[in-house]
This record gives C-alpha cells, structure tokens and sequence, in this order.
C-alpha cells in the first residue's frame, strides 16, 4: 500500500490537466459541463468572500468565482497546472500556491468560503486533509465538496476503475464521513436533462463493464503494473533516476493520448448543450451523476435563530 505522501505525490506529477476548452468528444463536453456547473452552483454563496480552492488544477474554476468573491487562492499539488493556471486564469483577486498537500500555509479560520471540487476521492488520510480545511475555516465559514456518485460507477465493493481515485462515496457514506467533522451536513446529487444524463451515464457504465472484466483476470492493469515499477525503483534507486522513470511513463502516455486524439468537437454540438441541461436535487441520490456536499458549523443560522426567538 502507498503511503500518504507516495499518494500525494502520485496525484500532483501524474493527474492529467484540465481544459475546459478542449473536446474530442460529445462524452468529453458533457463531463467538463458537469464540472462547470458545480462552480457556477458554488458561486452563488461565494459573493464577498474570500475563498479557498483545495485542487484547482488549471484554474479554469477559480477563474469563475473570481467574477463575485472578494478574492480568491487556488492551490494545487501540481506545479504544471497552476502554471497553466496563471497564464490563462489570473485575475486581480486570484492567487495561486503550490501546496504539499499536507500542511495550508494559512491562518488559523482565514476563510469565509473553502471549495474542494472532485478531490475528496483521491484523499487517503481524510485527518490530514479534514482537518486542515476546518482549521482554516472561520466559525461562520462553509465548505463545499463535490465528488462522483459511487452508486452509478462501481459495484458494491469495488475499487474504482479510475486509477487516481482512492475511494468513491455513496450520498450516505460521503455524509457519515463529514458529519464527523462538521455539525451541518447537507448532501445534493447532481443530475440533467435526459440526453446529457444517458451521456456521462453511458459513460460510465462503460468503464465499469470494463473494470469488471478487469477484475475476472488474472492479468494486473496498466495503472498497477506503473506502481509497483515506481515503488520497485524507489526501494534500489536514487531519487533522480525514479524521478527519470516517471518522466518517460508521462511522456509515453501523452504520446498515446495525441495519437489516438480524434478531431475538435464540431462547434454546433457544442451550441446545442451548455450548464443549463444540469440540475441539483436533494431526493433519489442513489441515481444521480455526482454529489456535492456543503458543509458548516452552523454557528452564524445557529446565532441567527437564536436572536430570532428572543425578538
């Protein structure tokens, strides 16, 4: 098994970079969408603030809040993505750090707003990550997660078939694990219209008929197989020739991805959908595409009612 800094460093060299203007797919556009549609959710409650993105790889997202916080930090584990982020998605109230991912070079409750989009499933030790965002959360701060519904991508048990993801929740299994942390838990799934829905359902469906396939031979997969090569170099070789090894491994997998890259969607698919096909709910969350949590300590409504009940 991986320590905690093994995963952490895995994340930030190997997770690939998010374009928002790129598509090759229909599948591809729906997925950026969803993506979108979070933050455009998120900025509604972000107006004034000052927040805290936790893995905001390119930027592309922060760049949106920017438009109603009073400012913003974006951080990531990835040294390429927050250079891609500060040459396309710098703002006046927008900056960007490279974290450890350990440890926020933060005060303590500095924050009124913290957003953490599709990063909880890549977490190993919640502690280390938990912590650090309610440490730098103010008493009457919230924060937002969203991450993918385990109940529509994988059989019960199942480890997830995206090779950087550690663990996938459930609505109910994402809410138990953060009512530990914070008093006011509420969970929505993300869900759209019928054709955009079939699409990334679709989607996924595929990737898990395939994983289980996987799962029935006795061959490891390619993801395994790069592991336990990194971990066997590690355990006999310097740092600078594994650093080497996972130089070749990254560059061998974008030259498979630019070889087999179809054409630029056609730019009237693109006109045809937009953030609008999706919808949050708060009922039938075993069913819906993704899942965001928002979460406070409740003590600003808590001190809200309580002023209420003494007028």
């Amino acid at each position: 098994m991986q320590s905690e800094k093994d995963t952490l460093s895995f994340q930030g060299q190997s997770h690939p970079l998010m374009h928002i203007d790129q598509f090759f797919s229909l599948e591809d556009y729906c997925l950026r969408l969803m993506h979108l549609s979070a933050y455009e959710e998120a900025a509604k409650r972000a107006s004034g603030k000052k927040v805290l993105e936790i893995g905001c790889n390119t930027g592309y997202g922060t760049k949106i809040i920017s438009r109603v916080c009073r400012r913003i930090i974006g951080v990531d584990l990835s040294a390429s993505a927050l250079k891609v982020a500060a040459e396309r998605y710098s703002g006046a109230n927008i900056d960007y750090l490279l974290i450890d991912g350990l440890k926020l070079p933060f005060a303590d409750g500095e924050f009124d707003l913290i957003i953490s989009f599709q990063v909880i499933e890549h977490i190993s030790n919640y502690n280390t990550y938990l912590s650090e965002l309610k440490r730098v959360l103010s008493a009457e701060g919230m924060v937002i997660f969203t991450t993918p519904n385990a109940r529509v991508r994988l059989d019960p048990g199942m480890k997830p078939w995206n090779e950087f993801h550690v663990r996938e929740f459930s609505a109910d299994e994402l809410g138990d694990l953060l009512r530990d942390w914070f008093p006011r838990v509420e969970i929505q799934g993300l869900s759209a219209s019928e054709e955009v829905y079939n699409c990334e359902y679709g989607r996924v469906q595929r990737n898990l008929r395939e994983a289980r396939r996987n799962s029935k031979t006795l061959l490891p997969t390619y993801a395994d197989m790069r592991n336990r090569i990194i971990s066997g170099a590690k355990a006999i070789l310097p740092d600078p020739a594994v650093d080497r090894i996972r130089k070749i491994v990254r560059s061998r997998k974008r030259d498979e991805a630019s070889q087999l890259a179809p054409r630029q969607l056609d730019s009237s698919i693109l006109e045809r959908y937009s953030t609008k096909d999706f919808f949050y709910r708060v009922d039938n969350l075993d069913s819906v595409l993704d899942l965001m949590a928002i979460c406070s300590m409740g003590r600003a409504e808590e001190a809200g009612n309580s002023a209420s009940r003494k007028s």
